[in-house]
């Protein structure tokens, strides 16, 4: 069985595998506000997490996301 590689942005040669592109990027790019401040706009802040009710099963080979129970994160 061959192993795939995933293409990164390295293999391919990328201008943005660069992390200073990517700064200079981000830079040109407008102001976001701050997560909470917007929260805080539509008087929903604080934020505050609440019971599981949805159980998700990630079958992919690889997880971008950030749980807080995740020893990977």
């Amino acid at each position: 069985m061959a192993v795939r590689t995933l293409p990164t942005l390295q293999s391919r040669g990328a201008p943005l595998a660069s992390s200073g592109v990517q700064i200079e990027v981000l830079r040109r790019l407008p102001t976001v506000p701050a997560f909470e401040d917007v929260l805080a706009r539509h008087a929903l802040a604080p934020l505050r997490r609440g019971k599981p009710s949805v159980l998700q099963v990630n079958v992919g080979k690889m997880c971008n996301q950030t749980c807080r129970h995740c020893p990977r994160r």
